[in-house]
């Protein structure tokens, strides 16, 4: 599995993550050229759920091999993403807030995680 993350709590985790030094749309553009390189979405790239949308970090697991063929839902899912979170202001989010997005996102991706154990 590859793993695309700005959560610096991933990074320290996950030896092997991708880093991305950035906000989760710019995340989700790495994302997004992954899968049209071949990559397939491993769960889903962005809760639906509000308050996480404005999460400044996002963990994304992908395929760890790249398929000739595009994934189709893989596309669908991450231009979607990029879409809602090219709307969304990740700086109005209080400092006090963000060691428990940090965690949050660490769970999102222990669970997809263990989907796929």
């Amino acid at each position: 599995m590859l793993i695309i993350s700005n959560n610096p709590e991933v990074w320290k985790k996950f030896p092997n993550v991708y880093k991305v030094h950035g906000t989760p749309l710019e995340v989700m553009l790495e994302v997004k050229r992954r899968i049209y390189d071949g990559h397939k979405l491993v769960g889903m790239p962005i809760s639906g759920n509000l308050r996480m949308i404005v999460s400044p970090y996002r963990s994304v697991l992908l395929s760890l091999s790249a398929d000739p063929e595009i994934d189709n839902q893989s596309v669908m899912l991450v231009e979607n993403a990029v879409e809602r979170l090219g709307k969304t202001e990740f700086n109005s989010v209080p400092s006090f807030t963000l060691k428990d997005y940090s965690y949050m996102d660490q769970e999102f991706l222990n669970s997809a995680l263990n989907e796929v154990s």
